[in-house]
């Protein structure tokens, strides 16, 4: 389950070295719901990406949920923090 987007904020202003907090956006990352194979499909594919990036909205309890996975570790990190933004 993805941190609320102040506690991701918070620890990565903590972190001074571009490693570290490459290695946040990538723990990040690994903390997404995972997506079905069967979801990634060219309608939910992000286009413009240079890496592949799939996002499928739901709506769970009148809310609007996301599920969100990437081929490349950093950006599958960057969609997380998205979807913890916006979620």
């Amino acid at each position: 389950m993805l941190p609320a987007f102040d506690d991701i904020a918070a620890d990565y202003e903590l972190l001074e070295e571009a490693d570290e907090r490459y290695r946040l956006l990538i723990d990040l990352g690994r903390k997404l719901e995972p997506m079905p194979g069967a979801l990634k499909t060219e309608a939910t594919r992000v286009r413009g990406c240079s890496a592949s990036v799939w996002v499928y909205p739901t709506a769970e309890n009148g809310r609007l949920h996301f599920l969100a996975d990437s081929d490349a570790h950093i950006t599958k990190g960057i969609v997380a923090l998205i979807v913890a933004l916006v979620q």
